[in-house]
């Protein structure tokens, strides 16, 4: 491919948590997803790495194994989404019902929202501002030294919650 001219791969790698995988019903594993990773860095071809939090099932514990995996496959390029239940999709149809008790307008969360707080969690006991933290979290991860200024900023603010989830990230 790289003879041919390819250059980059975007690829879905979503979790790094066979379960969210399996959830999800992604027909790959965690080993393949850093067999592909390492195969496309050997033939010198870039990465964009996607990843999502807040699947159905999601804890704190495999969004930690989804950073760690990002930061495992170091893809050159990187994004963290929330997931959204768009209607019509097998998310939205599972949880209408739960979706439309919270009173919150699809055009209020669809696209590109202003306020991601406004997005319905649905299939994970994580808030949304867990969703957010985390994303926020798993961004600065791609960079130690983003990452050691959010740790001192969370410090300086008090935000212990937060400075114990980055120290997670190591663990």
């Amino acid at each position: 491919m790289k003879e041919a001219g390819c250059w980059i791969i975007f690829y879905g790698f979503e979790s790094g948590s066979q379960k969210i995988l399996d959830n999800i019903h992604k027909k790959q594993t965690i080993e393949q997803n850093i067999k592909a990773a390492d195969l496309t860095r050997e033939a010198g071809i870039e990465m964009y790495g996607f990843f999502m939090i807040g699947n159905i099932g999601e804890t704190e514990e495999t969004v930690y194994k989804t950073i760690k995996l990002a930061r495992r496959i170091k893809p050159k390029h990187c994004q963290f989404t929330i997931v959204r239940p768009d209607p019509g999709s097998d998310l939205y149809n599972s949880y209408v019902q739960e979706i439309n008790k919270k009173g919150i307008s699809w055009s209020e969360y669809y696209a590109f929202p202003r306020d991601v707080s406004k997005i319905p969690v649905v299939g994970t006991e994580l808030s949304n501002e867990d969703l957010i933290d985390f994303r926020n979290l798993a961004n600065r991860s791609m960079s130690l030294i983003s990452l050691f200024k959010y740790a001192i900023k969370s410090l300086l603010t008090f935000k212990i919650k937060r400075f114990i989830r980055i120290i997670k990230i190591f663990w």
